[in-house]
């Protein structure tokens, strides 16, 4: 059974939420603060919990190579963005030994200028890679201040972010999903200070005559092991509630629950 992207990107976005509750609990500090690596394991390791076969994960896969399995290094010169001899943070592969998505993985994004890179590689991988069907970048922003400041702070920060991003994945001709967790606030032990931190991925996709962009939003708590496509409700951890796509996006995407 092939994996859902709606459930790659729920569990991108719960890795980067256990993430922070880790790191935080073990050191005191945040996730911004934290080894890169650290935060792309966890992600990798949710991506790979779900249960079903036919899918595999890897870390650090060599781009050239990457490419050459999915049937784009024979297309002319790689484009610079493409960065062809680095490496992807995370690849999930198709059942066919193919490559399927490209996950690009950053710890604290500030700006559109932070996430630009890799935004700019994926619309790259799209334009060459024939399996490649779509890419992620999965962050997270945390701020810190008093509580009253902080839900505008960040809410004015993830605005500029997605207005950078969708403007620059339209002029490349790609479409944009964007997707969030519920914002989660952490406080100092002393209780002086408070920080909070929202999981966002973007999901960039080829092959779409209008791109578009879309949000989630946290919702109530989930009911069953594992939700079918029309479930109703989500999880006191912020799990998405989908709803039906337009015609060209079977994908579907996601909307606040009345």
């Amino acid at each position: 059974m092939p994996y859902p992207m709606d459930e790659v990107i729920d569990n991108v976005l719960k890795g980067i939420a256990k993430a922070q509750r880790d790191y935080q609990r073990w050191s005191g500090y945040w996730l911004r603060d934290a080894p890169e690596y650290f935060l792309t394991t966890y992600i990798a390791r949710e991506i790979a919990s779900y249960g079903q076969q036919g899918y595999s994960v890897t870390l650090e896969d060599g781009v050239r190579g990457a490419l050459d399995e999915a049937g784009g290094m024979g297309r002319g010169r790689p484009r610079d963005d493409l960065r062809p001899d680095g490496k992807f943070d995370i690849l999930l592969w198709w059942a066919n030994g193919t490559p399927r998505t490209v996950i690009e993985v950053k710890r604290q994004a500030s700006r559109f200028r932070t996430i630009q890179r890799d935004v700019a590689r994926i619309c790259s991988v799209l334009d060459q890679a024939e399996t490649i069907r779509n890419g992620l970048v999965a962050y997270c922003s945390t701020i810190d201040g008093e509580p009253d400041e902080l839900k505008g702070l960040l809410s004015d920060r993830l605005e500029a972010i997605e207005a950078g991003t969708r403007s620059y994945v339209e002029r490349r001709g790609k479409g944009v999903d964007l997707y969030r967790r519920k914002t989660t606030v952490f406080r100092t032990p002393a209780g002086r200070r408070e920080c909070s931190i929202y999981p966002q991925a973007e999901a960039i996709r080829g092959r779409q005559s209008r791109p578009r962009v879309r949000e989630t939003f946290p919702v109530g708590r989930r009911r069953g092991a594992r939700p079918r496509p029309d479930r109703r409700a989500g999880g006191d951890d912020g799990r998405p509630r989908r709803v039906a796509g337009d015609a060209g996006d079977p994908g579907g995407g996601y909307r606040e629950p009345r």
